[in-house]
């Protein structure tokens, strides 16, 4: 898909320079071009495009949420405001634009009195939006319950439980991110790639019978392709063999609370990797099997439901 990208008017030169930095980074990886004007990026010309908003003051949301957007697009918006805007950001300044399916990605980095979101971020959430997983990967059958010659209700419905708990407690808005994941047999099931985790459906599980780590190869049955979080999933387990279930859900409050940064892993690493995975299950080991993907996400490990659902009470308790 084509690239392009708009830029608000900048306020300070260090913001120009953040900006000017993404954008030939995105014209040095990908084919992308810039807008002059913001009515570039609405003409009817442009379908099945990448449009990329840079927004640099809270006024620019407000404009952009009085914008019509085509659903031929995906549209991703950046902002790069000072500190002090940035602690102003409402739920009404992100609902309109929200509703006409335009993706708002946190920034999480900060310096000069700006916040801002990283390369990594920005090529994370172009990936995440289109290719969605990066694996490598085989599906070996389409059903599980025809590769198991069973049915698998009952353990459906235990993953369906972890899915019913984030919904009871409104965690995780962007229902379709995320995963829970059960150790099964000599494998694991785990929820397949966007999935709607607050109704989980019998053809949005995944079986995993194998992973091979060092070629970052996933071999799955079912008719779907498996979470991006499948190979944490995977080394999660063969570490801690007590471990049955794992849940992995964004709730920015705790993903970007200070309050929590003992359980953050050291950098930001790309989602679905196998650095990223290596650094949660490292984490995993000093603080009680939960651990937070810095500028990603919240990951938790137990031996039971009701283990990750205490310890996820315990951690909003603290909020």
């Amino acid at each position: 898909m084509k690239i392009c990208t708009f830029s608000f008017p900048f306020r300070s030169q260090f913001q120009q320079k953040c900006i000017d930095h993404s954008v030939n980074y995105l014209k040095q990886n990908f084919t992308c071009s810039e807008l002059n004007t913001i009515e570039e990026a609405f003409d009817s010309s442009f379908k099945k495009s990448i449009l990329i908003f840079f927004v640099t003051s809270l006024d620019d949301f407000i404009r952009l949420g009085r914008c019509n957007f085509s659903e031929d697009n995906t549209n991703l918006l950046f902002y790069f405001l000072p500190r002090k805007e940035f602690s102003q950001i409402t739920r009404e300044l992100l609902h309109p634009l929200e509703e006409k399916s335009v993706v708002v990605a946190y920034s999480y980095q900060q310096s000069h009195s700006l916040v801002f979101p990283g390369i990594n971020k920005i090529t994370d959430t172009i990936i995440h939006n289109t290719v969605g997983t990066k694996y490598r990967g085989i599906q070996a059958g389409a059903s599980v319950p025809a590769f198991f010659e069973k049915d698998m209700t009952c353990e459906y419905n235990k993953i369906r439980e972890l899915g019913a708990f984030l919904k009871k407690h409104r965690l995780d808005p962007d229902q379709y991110a995320g995963s829970v994941a059960m150790r099964y047999e000599s494998g694991m099931l785990i929820t397949a790639h966007h999935t709607n985790k607050y109704h989980i459906t019998d053809e949005r599980i995944c079986f995993i019978p194998a992973y091979d780590q060092h070629q970052d190869f996933i071999t799955w049955i079912g008719p779907h392709k498996p979470s991006s979080e499948t190979s944490i999933a995977w080394l999660a387990f063969r570490e801690f063999k007590k471990a049955d279930f794992m849940l992995h859900f964004h709730y920015k409050p705790i993903t970007y609370s200070e309050k929590f940064k003992r359980y953050r892993t050291h950098l930001y690493e790309p989602y679905g990797t196998l650095a990223e995975a290596k650094a949660v299950v490292k984490m995993f080991s000093g603080t009680d099997g939960f651990a937070i993907a810095r500028g990603h996400g919240e990951l938790i490990i137990g031996e039971s439901i009701e283990e990750i659902e205490q310890k996820i009470l315990s951690i909003l308790a603290h909020l």
